[in-house]
Formats: structure tokens, C-alpha cells, sequence
């Protein structure tokens, strides 16, 4: 969240879901005793990323599961498995969404730095959907 109540973003700042005070994703919703997403088609490679987290240092990419998957993430160890070639194109392709999305913010912080545009979230919404 920017700080002050402004709409001022440090770049590297990376982008997140809304979550409801229970600390789930606002997409989540509970059908009989599954927790479902309902965006799962449409979500962000950083949820399509998880349970995974990763670390890139130079070339190489260092990869573990997020605290506490195992007890709340109903996909592990069902389906195929991703090899990690798989894996790694996907940490690639985050980081290329994380990288367009700082290019987005710097692009709004100077429309707002110069007076160009009232910080205003409904301008931002409208900035990052033009």
C-alpha cells in the first residue's frame, strides 16, 4: 500500500490482491468444503506461481514453497508434475510482468509528480486500463 494515503508507488513495490480481513484473496470463495478461486482462469502469474517462491541471483533461480503451503494449498502434490524448466520459464515471465508493471508506475508517478493528474485511485484505475 502507498504510504500516507498518497498514490505515490515505489516501483519496486510489487503488486497484490486485495485481502479480505480473514487474510484470504478477495477471489476466493467457499463451494461446499473447497476453497475455490474465482478468477482462476484470468489470475496473475503470481498466484499461478504459487505455492512457489523465488529467489534469482545472477542466472541461477533458487526455488521453495511459500510458509505454510502444505497446510492450506489443496493443489500440492496432485496433478502433473512441472518439471523445472516449467518453473523457471514461469519465474522468468513474472519477472517480465513485475518489470512492465514498475514501468507502469514510474509513468504514473510522474504524470502525478508533475500535476498532469490528481492521485486519485479511480485515475490510477483508469490509468493502468487505458
Amino acid at each position: 500500500t502507498p504510504s500516507g494515503g498518497s498514490l505515490y508507488w515505489p516501483a519496486s513495490l510489487r503488486p497484490g490482491l486485495r485481502k479480505r480481513d480473514d487474510g484470504f484473496c478477495a477471489f476466493i470463495k467457499l463451494e461446499g468444503t473447497s476453497f475455490i478461486c474465482s478468477i482462476y482462469d484470468a489470475r496473475p502469474t503470481t498466484c499461478a506461481f504459487y505455492p512457489y517462491v523465488y529467489v534469482r541471483r545472477d542466472d541461477a533461480v533458487f526455488f521453495e514453497l511459500a510458509a505454510g503451503a502444505p497446510s492450506f494449498c489443496p493443489g500440492l502434490g496432485r496433478g502433473p508434475a512441472h518439471g523445472l524448466e516449467a518453473e523457471f520459464k514461469a519465474a522468468l515471465l513474472q519477472e517480465e510482468e513485475l518489470a512492465e508493471y514498475g514501468a507502469l508506475v514510474r509513468r504514473w508517478n510522474k504524470l502525478v509528480v508533475s500535476g498532469a493528474v490528481e492521485a486519485t485511485f479511480r485515475n490510477f484505475l483508469k490509468f493502468i486500463s487505458a
